[in-house]
This record gives structure tokens, sequence and C-alpha cells, in this order.
């Protein structure tokens, strides 16, 4: 009679060896994610930081096989490939050169993602250069508000002898 009891105690502890606790089951599951989680973030970081790679070394490459003399051949080709249409009439554009009593930036609802330095560096080199923001297509999406070119998402509007008057806000965004 002893030995039944003990047969079947044996018995009851090896089935309960053999049975996964629930700890454990929550365990492997969490471990399981983890690994998973790890291994998409970790393609994930591949995945962009190639793409970024090979955007730079396309433009340094590029950049690279570029000597000054063919980058001004390049400019002065595409000044001649594109003209501005006949129609075009901004009003009179001020010479080349320094503008002095430029009109403060305009102000804007929400602050702009640049320092005012630089905000201030490319509104200047708006008004210095507008033969070459004639050129430079607008990347904002307001060609649907008649903007035509780079030259006028900065310029709102220049005075008689073509110096600017009014900066156009839309440019601060």
């Amino acid at each position: 009679m002893g030995s039944r009891k003990h047969k079947k105690s044996h018995a009851r502890q090896v089935n309960r060896s053999a049975r996964p606790t629930p700890v454990a089951n929550s365990s492997r599951g969490l471990i399981i994610f983890l690994v998973t989680l790890a291994s998409v973030a970790i393609v994930f970081t591949i995945y962009t930081t190639n793409d970024t790679q090979s955007a730079n070394s396309a433009a340094g490459v590029d950049a690279k096989a570029r000597t000054s003399a063919g980058l001004q051949t390049s400019i002065s080709r595409a000044a001649t490939q594109q003209q501005p249409t006949p129609g075009d009439n901004r009003g009179p554009v001020a010479s080349r050169g320094p503008v002095n009593g430029l009109p403060p930036l305009p102000l804007v609802r929400f602050p702009a993602a640049r320092p005012p330095e630089v905000l201030r560096s490319v509104y200047e080199f708006a008004a210095n250069n507008p033969e070459v923001l004639n050129y430079v297509p607008c990347f904002c999406g307001c060609e649907n508000f008649g903007h035509v070119s780079s030259h006028d998402c900065f310029v709102d509007h220049r005075n008689q002898d073509g110096q600017v008057a009014a900066w156009e806000a839309h440019g601060m965004g």
C-alpha cells in the first residue's frame, strides 16, 4: 500500500514538472516579441541609412564631377534653355548687386524651422539675385496661387526702381 502511494505521488511530480508554468509561457512570448521588435528596428534603420547614404554619395559624386567652369556652363545652359514666359509681368527687377535698406522679414503666425539669421540670408539672396530665382522652380506647392518660381515665394512686390518693398510671408514656411 505504501508503494502505491509513493508511485502516485511520484507520477504527480513528474506530470507537474513536465507541464510548463504560466510564468514561463508569458516570458517566452515576451522574449519572442522583443526579438521580433528589435529585428524590425534594425532592418528599418539599415534601410533608411542606405537610402540616405546613397543619396549623399550620388550628390557627392555629382558635386565632385563638376568643376567651376563646368558649373558655370551648366548654369548658362540652363538659363538659355528655360526662358521666362513672354507674358510674365512681375514688374521691375533690381540689378544684381547688394541691396541696402531691405524691409524687415514678415511676421508669421508660427515660428520658422530655421534660425532668423539663415532666413535673413535667404531673403537677401532672393533680393540680390532675382534672375537666379526666376529659373528655380517653386517647391512649396504654391503654384496653385499663381506663383511661377521661387522669386514669387520671397518677394511680394518691388518699388519703381526694382528694390524690394515687401516680402512675401509664404517663403517663411
